[in-house]
């Protein structure tokens, strides 16, 4: 789950059941928001927590969701998006 880019978020895999473990990578420390969007771009989950500079490794859970297509993308306090990647729920 490594990530190049100096900020970003990237999935373990693109095939979820009920949970999947993701990297956000920051530059410096901050508050930021989990967003899962569905295929009408519609907000079905979001989650805010704290992160350190570097690789953080989280859990998302998605066992409430219905089988589709989804988007997750992580976004600042100021609501900028800092990374988006799509996933299919199983």
């Amino acid at each position: 789950m490594q990530i190049k880019d100096a900020v970003g978020i990237k999935l373990e895999s693109t095939f979820i059941t009920s949970e999947v473990a993701m990297n956000v990578k920051m530059e410096v420390a901050q508050s930021v928001t989990i967003k899962i969007f569905d295929i009408s771009n519609r907000v079905v989950s979001k989650e805010t927590m704290d992160v350190k500079a570097g690789d953080n490794i989280l859990k998302v859970y998605t066992s409430a969701l219905p089988s589709s297509a989804y988007r997750i993308g992580l976004f600042d306090s100021k609501n900028n998006q800092l990374g988006i990647t799509d996933f299919n729920k199983l």
